[in-house]
């Protein structure tokens, strides 16, 4: 399962993740950037072919781990599995803080409201209970709460439709990321 602690990795610019503390057996991972298409097997590219990038997040130190990316990108913050209950908290430094709005965070509104809208990281996540959706902050640094609240809302309701029809529950949010170029398909996972 991916996280977003709300912050942005700027390009070619190195920051730290230092591990605070850390349960389960697994390997945690920092991810740098959402657009984890790879599409070195294209015939042409409108953007990279490989822009993502993924560290594993050492057991047991209390060092800092400084990493960089030569795109920049969303950082996430990505779990050993979904049946693992693990749990790890991390310091960031040298980050820029990203609009994010998540319906599972019952202060969004005020947290929105207040700073997430004017972050400086060029993409924003915005999550409902079933669906996230990351996008250019540019495209939602002027939406009112209640719109995304809506827009979020749909999305959700329409993640749960498709889940009636097949006759299964989520199990973990869906991810829609914006992007230039994708491998294969439309509109895929």
């Amino acid at each position: 399962m991916k996280y977003f602690p709300g912050h942005y990795v700027a390009a070619g610019v190195p920051f730290e993740i230092k591990i605070i503390e850390q349960t389960g057996n697994g390997t945690w991972c920092a991810q740098i950037g959402c657009h984890t298409d790879d599409l070195t097997k294209s015939t042409e590219y409108r953007r990279w072919p490989v822009i993502s990038s993924r560290f594993d997040l050492p057991r047991g130190t209390k060092e800092s781990i400084k990493m960089f990316s030569p795109f920049g990108g969303l950082l996430y913050i990505v779990s050993p599995s979904h049946n693992d209950p693990a749990s790890i908290t991390v310091q960031l430094s040298n980050v820029i803080s990203t609009p994010t709005y998540d319906l599972n965070d019952e202060d969004r509104k005020n947290k929105w409201n207040s700073k997430a809208k004017e972050a400086k990281g060029l993409w924003a996540d915005l999550a409902g209970k079933h669906m996230i959706i990351s996008i250019p902050s540019a495209s939602v640094r002027s939406v009112d709460v209640d719109t995304i609240e809506s827009a979020l809302e749909l999305l959700d309701k329409m993640v749960l439709a498709c889940h009636d029809l097949r006759g299964t529950q989520p199990e973990w949010r869906e991810w829609l990321v914006v992007d230039e170029q994708i491998s294969i398909g439309y509109m895929r996972e």
